[in-house]
């Protein structure tokens, strides 16, 4: 059958401009593939389980990796022909950048190999992609369309770019799809996103589909991986030639615990990754093994939180737009001695149990909690509140946005007036914890001078204007100095030398003020009842190399024992830099992105390289914690 189906790239005339090879809508997935990968695909398949969530039959997701022989491979002979196409075009008419002939050129020699990797990501228990042959519903609008949704109101995704997600796991940027639904009707078909070029028929934008003609699907379901087969309904996805590194499975069963436990534990969720399972009942062990991962990002605490809450008779419910539509599970310290928490934020979860955000700005008082929004109607609501990578609530997205002010506001004073109340109830006495005024901060109902985001990265910006900045080139050298004005996401500026000057009370990251104070009063312990007390440096510095940054800092006094951790700070909130190594003359323990520094010769000037990927153009947030033992 697939024997009748040739590759179709679009011409400029049949919709769409010019595109390179930066792709914005792929490259916004670029700085964290798997972990956007695995939560745009859970997130879809938790939006078209076959029956409601809460019908006791979970989405099943699978995701395996597997191998294609090339001569297997649909349409190669045309896509090579693509690339060279696409090499030609721009060969004579790019001077410097030579991204489109760099991977027009790395391309080719991928799909010569003999046996190219790809990844396979599959749903079950789900309902299919329907109207493959129409040009309007689930087949159309995650296969062809951009920026497009029409997904029920309750449903995740509504702003049709999380698509782009499998795309940037894969290095050719190609990915076909496979689906059988209930109706019944099958379909098959490739996509793929080369930067425009100009053939022998006409120029075309760099969108392909592999099928028939006008760009329609195959009437038939598929399988590219030859050990895969299914009869029941459900959607398959082949990412090909993948870009994973060698701990993928961890990435990916890490970042389904952090984004979807809560759909784990209630039994909407069960992924497998290749021969592993994660469902309710192997979740815990996968806790254990994810232990530092897990505490770190404090996901641990949130799953404490939700389950030893019915035990403890905390979870406390109120009504936003329907009766009890809201759920809020609570845990305090000195609840159950066997387990700690120390995170004092708030895990905001959808009716599906995905993570959205986790509310932070708490006060000093060591809770885990986990809100989960049960009803229709306010899963609706705040629905049309989330950005587009669906990790924070923007009132800027509402369509009044004073109504959805208040709401926010009534939903989060109901949660500071439920632990204020906890509280009481457990001391036995009047609270008046340090903070606990400011808890979850009040919002201005009229909205007339401030902008609320609710998001998985709170933070502060302060813009000012920078007069000069380090040049470096591409050696990782400084070069020169250049005059410019901008406005960055950084509080406190820079002297001619470039050091950052911070002003009082700031922790010394570049890009946000936390209020961290030299006497330590920030002070937090983690699972094992260790210290970790936030400082700033005297100076800090960081600066892009060709591997990475190099991180140059002293300190005010001699700290034996800290730990340095690193974020990208983007437009819409911090993110992990992963740090891949570091390079310093004593050992330095690494984690997932931070390092540990053991300071026994009690140096106050250090100047640390570490190894990551520094393509993205972001500031760089650094966080400085002086770890004791009791």
């Amino acid at each position: 059958m697939l024997k009748k189906g040739k590759w179709f790239f679009v011409n400029t005339d049949e919709g769409g401009g010019a595109q390179g090879a930066n792709n914005a809508g792929v490259h916004s997935y670029s700085h964290d593939k798997v972990k956007s990968l695995a939560r745009e695909i859970c997130q879809n398949s938790l939006d078209a389980k076959k029956h409601d969530y809460d019908d006791g039959k979970p989405a099943i997701v699978e995701f395996g990796d597997f191998k294609i022989d090339k001569n297997h491979f649909p349409g190669r002979t045309e896509l090579l022909q693509a690339l060279n196409d696409v090499k030609d075009y721009y060969k004579h008419r790019k001077k410097y950048d030579k991204k489109e002939i760099n991977f027009a050129e790395s391309s080719k020699k991928d799909l010569k190999e003999e046996n190219i990797h790809c990844l396979r990501v599959s749903d079950f228990n789900t309902k299919g992609l329907e109207d493959s042959d129409k040009e309007q519903g689930d087949w159309f609008s995650l296969v062809k369309a951009v920026g497009y949704s029409d997904k029920p109101d309750t449903a995740g995704g509504s702003f049709g770019i999380g698509k782009h997600a499998a795309f940037a796991v894969s290095k050719i940027s190609q990915v076909f799809y496979s689906t059988i639904t209930d109706e019944p009707s099958q379909a098959f078909q490739g996509v793929t996103r080369f930067p425009s070029f100009k053939a022998k028929d006409g120029f075309k934008n760099g969108v392909g589909y592999f099928g028939k003609k006008k760009y329609k699907p195959l009437n038939t379901w598929y399988s590219l991986d030859p050990s895969f087969s299914r009869t029941e309904s459900g959607t398959d996805l082949f990412i090909i030639n993948v870009d994973l590194d060698k701990d993928w499975e961890d990435q990916v069963a890490k970042n389904i615990i952090d984004n979807f436990f809560v759909s784990i534990l209630e039994n909407k969720l069960v992924v497998k990754i290749n021969k592993r399972t994660i469902d309710s009942e192997s979740i815990n062990d996968f806790m254990y093994e994810y232990e530092e991962y897990l505490t770190e990002n404090y996901t641990y605490e949130f799953y404490i939180a939700y389950s030893k809450a019915e035990q403890l008779d905390s979870i406390y419910n109120h009504s936003l737009f329907e009766p009890d539509d809201v759920e809020l599970r609570l845990f305090f310290n000195n609840q159950d001695k066997s387990e700690k928490v120390s995170s004092r934020k708030i895990n905001v979860t959808r009716k599906n149990g995905m993570k959205i955000f986790e509310k932070g700005h708490m006060p000093k008082v060591d809770f885990s909690a986990v809100l989960i929004l049960r009803g229709n109607e306010i899963n609706k609501f705040f629905r049309k509140l989330e950005t587009p990578q669906h990790d924070r609530w923007s009132t800027d997205y509402a369509e009044n946005s004073k109504v959805a002010k208040k709401k926010q506001k009534e939903l989060f004073d109901f949660a500071r007036e439920v632990i204020r109340k906890h509280l009481e109830e457990v001391l036995g006495k009047e609270i008046n914890a340090e903070g606990l005024s400011d808890f979850l901060p009040e919002y201005d109902p009229d909205g007339e001078n401030q902008q609320e985001q609710e998001g998985l990265t709170d933070f502060k910006i302060k813009s000012l204007k920078i007069n000069s900045k380090t040049i470096i080139d591409n050696s990782g050298q400084e070069s020169s100095t250049e005059t410019f004005n901008t406005e960055v996401p950084v509080e406190g500026s820079k002297n001619e030398d470039g050091d950052a000057q911070f002003p009082s009370g700031h922790s010394g990251g570049i890009g946000r003020g936390d209020g961290y104070s030299d006497s330590g009063s920030e002070v937090e312990k983690d699972m094992l009842g260790i210290k970790h007390i936030k400082f700033k440096p005297q100076k800090l510095r960081v600066i892009k190399t060709e591997s990475g940054y190099r991180v140059i800092f002293s300190l005010k006094k001699q700290i034996r024992r800290f730990k340095v951790q690193l974020n990208y700070l983007g437009e819409v909130g911090s993110r992990p830099l992963k740090i891949d190594a570091v390079n310093y003359k004593h050992p330095i323990k690494l984690n997932t992105n931070s390092f540990i520094v053991k300071n026994d010769s009690l140096e106050k000037n250090f100047k640390i390289d570490v190894s990551a990927d520094n393509t993205e153009n972001w500031s760089i947030k650094v966080d400085f914690n002086e770890i004791k033992s009791e």
